[in-house]
């Protein structure tokens, strides 16, 4: 378990506003692994840290439990076989019926989906404010958290509070209130997840346009085009078949890695 305090609200986070959002990724990182269900709650204060400052206080709670499900079949829908014991106690009724509904609909569908619901759904919640319920299966043993928080503050959302949920078959779940945000709003949010499910960090391949769209150098929708046009490029324009020589060059420089890699790149 982890307990964690941050100042938010500005939209260039400080230095150690990232450190800590960090801590809490690698302390999620390290906790997705078996039989563990992580569940991690935030919360906002309403009003600023400091008097006379803008910047709110942000807090983390992460709490760590075991499935009791072990073998689940890849269709299998149902919050009861799925979800930890922790969390079917603590969960409101409206809530289990979001989560049911994205649950259903990520195992059809095989992808990351994204639903907006009227705050009203939930007790406690702003009546005229909105839910945004992001669900995938598709991060690769990654919890999303560091993209997650990325993309609100890209779109310049801040949540009042916000819920992880992981369960049995793999997929986590992100429920985001906001009270004062409407619907273009979270419409906006909505495109750029999904945009950020199909970016990829490999290591010396997609590393580069990755790291660019997360220091906001680009936006979502340049890194996606730009890996697809190097998909393109690879696919129809082989440097094999325009530089016959490369392969022969290639295979020289097979003990010297570091020329092969600036071969690679020229």
């Amino acid at each position: 378990s982890g307990f964690y305090l941050t100042t938010i609200g500005s939209l260039v986070p400080t230095e150690a506003q990232k450190q800590q959002e960090e801590k809490v990724t690698e302390h999620l990182e390290a906790s997705r692994a078996g039989d563990r269900s992580i569940s991690l709650a935030f919360m906002a204060s309403d009003g600023p840290v400091f008097k006379g400052g803008t910047e709110r206080l942000g807090i983390y709670s992460v709490e760590l439990s075991r499935f009791e499900a072990t073998h689940i079949s890849k269709d299998e829908t149902s919050l009861e076989v799925l979800a930890s014991a922790k969390f079917l106690k603590e969960k409101t009724p409206a809530a289990k019926e979001q989560y049911q509904i994205v649950m259903e609909d990520v195992v059809a569908l095989r992808r990351g989906i994204v639903r907006i619901v009227p705050g009203s759904a939930y007790r406690g919640t702003h009546p005229g404010g909105f839910v945004l319920v992001f669900c995938t299966s598709e991060t690769a043993g990654s919890c999303f958290f560091r993209e997650v928080c990325h993309a609100m503050r890209f779109e310049g959302l801040s949540p009042k509070r916000f819920y992880l949920e992981t369960f049995a078959n793999g997929v986590l779940t992100y429920s985001i209130f906001f009270p004062t945000a409407t619907e273009e709003d979270l419409q906006r949010l909505e495109r750029t997840l999904m945009c950020t499910t199909l970016l990829k960090c490999f290591p010396g391949k997609s590393e580069i346009i990755y790291s660019s769209v997360m220091q906001s150098q680009i936006t979502h929708e340049v890194g996606l085009y730009l890996l697809a046009a190097v998909k393109f490029v690879y696919a129809f324009f082989p440097r094999e078949q325009y530089a016959p020589e490369y392969m022969d060059v290639h295979k020289v420089l097979q003990w010297d890695p570091p020329s092969q890699r600036k071969l690679e790149a020229l």
